[in-house]
């Protein structure tokens, strides 16, 4: 497996155990070090989510240390009285959690540091190795299938004093290595996506000691969405912030006490952080037998021609090699322990059934196992990016005179375009507020919470 973090979620599954197992990962070792001052990233962990590190036997380490169960989410926008509030059908059940990136890792590692120490014993009969500081140099994959051809990679070793390349060979070449994956490039599996032309932000932030930690806030402005995602007191890692000036001013509206989100104190020193904003999804998550040819229509967008010819074999990906998203509460990295999952479960039947583990049959059934639950977040996470991205082109006139986009603003001032947006949305916010089985469907949560 090509790269670390989430390929060690699927490495240690329990269905794998029986599997020799080699995770290369192009950083050195994390550490996490608990601190008084929380890391800007972090990943809000659904409770479906949190089931699969408890499988695992990652979850102990994440208790001993510090997460942030979240009860309820509060939503408003600016411009209008709508708002939503999500929560479970069970008001004490937990939403999800909220829990640093570097401790998810961390949690991860030592699980795999157990399975290395404990290989070939009863409970571990197959092997597990991690490289560290690996940078793979070439990948040779195979165009048919067969037992006989298998992917080959050479692997250098930053740390080690010879510069010669180690030749690796594998039955099958798993890809999490990350959004400019070598394994999908290598393998032609061809990918349809766009950039938004946004940034996100991100900062800790420091509020006051009264403010309920299990609540989460989500506010649409103008410049984008801005996230509030909890953590333990007194410091609090924001979630996607389009503008931290925006977040820092962030007004509270006077006609309800109960959307009065709380004050913020300050934003902690060194710990902003930005990222750009992409939508990116491959085709297949496997590598199959056949290539399309020619462009593509996706969303209305023409995207770059597919390479011709036919596709590379034993290969599978996931998580950021297999599909970006827009960040909306954390469902890219939930997606990502699916994804772990479901390629585990799907390996473990290929061998149950006697199959080679790179069998078509199964990696072809893990893609549509896994684009099931994907494409409809994905496409959910695209619509109220389009629907809130009425205000950057139809919003107030704050264009530079004699502009496009000024003319724009003024036809949309005219015809009362921006303003008609503006109720739709709001109404539509108040429908799903006041709808118990429509607010389920429609919570960003919904798909992984189970």
């Amino acid at each position: 497996m090509v790269g670390f973090g989430f390929a060690a979620m699927a490495a240690t599954h329990p269905f794998l155990r029986s599997k020799r197992i080699l995770l290369l990962e192009s950083g050195p070792k994390t550490q996490y070090k608990k601190e008084p001052n929380h890391r800007n990233r972090v990943i809000a962990v659904t409770p479906i989510s949190r089931r699969l590190f408890e499988g695992v036997g990652a979850w102990k380490a994440i208790q001993d240390n510090r997460f942030q169960p979240i009860k309820r989410m509060k939503i408003y926008e600016m411009g209008s009285n709508a708002k939503l509030l999500l929560e479970r059908s069970n008001p004490d059940d937990d939403m999800g959690y909220i829990v640093e990136n570097d401790l998810i890792i961390s949690s991860l590692e030592a699980v795999v540091d157990e399975a290395v120490k404990h290989s070939d014993t009863k409970d571990y009969p197959g092997s597990m190795e991690v490289m560290h500081n690996t940078v793979v140099e070439d990948i040779q994959l195979p165009k048919s299938y067969d037992a006989v051809n298998m992917p080959r990679l050479l692997v250098r070793d930053r740390a080690a004093s010879s510069k010669d390349a180690i030749p690796i060979e594998a039955s099958l070449l798993v890809g999490a290595d990350g959004f400019r994956s070598a394994v999908r490039n290598t393998s032609g599996i061809h990918t349809v996506g766009w950039e938004h032309d946004q940034t996100a932000i991100v900062a800790n932030l420091n509020l006051p000691d009264d403010y309920d930690p299990t609540i989460a806030w989500q506010r649409f402005v103008d410049t984008g969405p801005i996230a509030l995602l909890p953590n333990e007191p007194a410091h609090q890692p924001s979630g996607i912030v389009a503008s931290i000036a925006a977040a820092v001013k962030l007004a509270i509206p006077k006609s309800s006490e109960s959307f009065t989100p709380p004050k913020i104190l300050s934003v902690d020193p060194n710990t902003r952080a930005c990222f750009p904003l992409l939508f990116r999804h491959s085709s297949f998550y496997h590598a199959p037998r056949v290539a399309l040819l020619g462009y593509v229509l996706f969303c209305g967008k023409k995207v770059s021609p597919i390479d011709r010819g036919l596709l590379n074999l034993f290969t599978c990906l996931f998580r950021d090699a297999a599909h970006r998203i827009l960040p909306l509460s954390g469902q890219g990295a939930n997606m990502g322990f699916g994804d772990a999952a479901s390629l585990a479960k799907h390996l473990n039947e290929a061998l149950s059934e006697g199959a080679d583990i790179a069998s078509p049959r199964f990696l072809r059934a893990y893609t549509s196992d896994r684009q099931r639950s994907v494409v409809p977040m994905a496409a959910f996470v695209e619509f109220i990016q389009a629907l809130y991205s009425t205000d950057a082109s139809l919003g107030p006139l704050e264009a530079p005179s004699g502009s496009v986009l000024m003319g724009l603003r003024r036809l949309s001032s005219t015809l009362g375009i921006s303003d008609a947006a503006l109720s739709i949305r709001g109404l539509g916010m108040d429908l799903v507020d006041s709808n118990n089985l429509v607010k389920v469907q429609s919570n960003p949560f919904a798909c992984l919470l189970s």
